[in-house]
């Protein structure tokens, strides 16, 4: 009985202490997937388009205990403001700051990322979920490092 409670809460929590922006930190349901905003995927129709420079970023060594940070630039390539809902990082080793307000077409934002390396020796790969009104509502970015004392 007691592993199970134990097993369910290991499940729960996440194994890399999992940090998650919150919903308080996540813009209304129905301005993410409100028509004037997002657009429908018919023909004609205005719709937002999150295009990033690059996707992954390779911090190279870095001494444990550092915390270093990338931003992932990017554009609304669409003809609709684009809105980011939520971006999410896979483990609470890594933190995005994203902007909150609409984008608007052809306006270029960023996504900032910090990685703190204390405890992470070793070859250390991430991901970054961001969830927005884009065409593809879901894009995955990533950093790495190799963490050395």
């Amino acid at each position: 009985m007691l592993w199970s409670v134990v097993l369910m809460i290991a499940i729960l929590t996440g194994g890399c202490g999992n940090r998650d922006q919150g919903d308080d930190d996540q813009l209304p349901a129905d301005l993410v997937t409100n028509p004037g905003t997002a657009g429908s995927k018919s023909k004609g129709s205005p719709v937002a388009q999150i295009v990033f420079t690059k996707d992954n970023h390779d911090f190279g060594v870095v001494r444990e205990g550092e915390k270093v940070f990338w931003n992932y630039r990017f554009t609304n390539e669409g003809t609709a403001p684009l809105v980011i809902n939520r971006v999410k990082a896979d483990c609470g080793c890594t933190v995005p700051e994203f902007p909150r307000t609409p984008i608007g077409p052809g306006e270029e934002g960023r996504i900032k990322v910090t990685f703190d390396s204390q405890g992470r020796l070793g070859r250390q790969v991430k991901r970054i979920t961001v969830i927005s009104n884009s065409e593809r509502p879901s894009h995955v970015l990533s950093i790495s490092a190799l963490v050395e004392r």
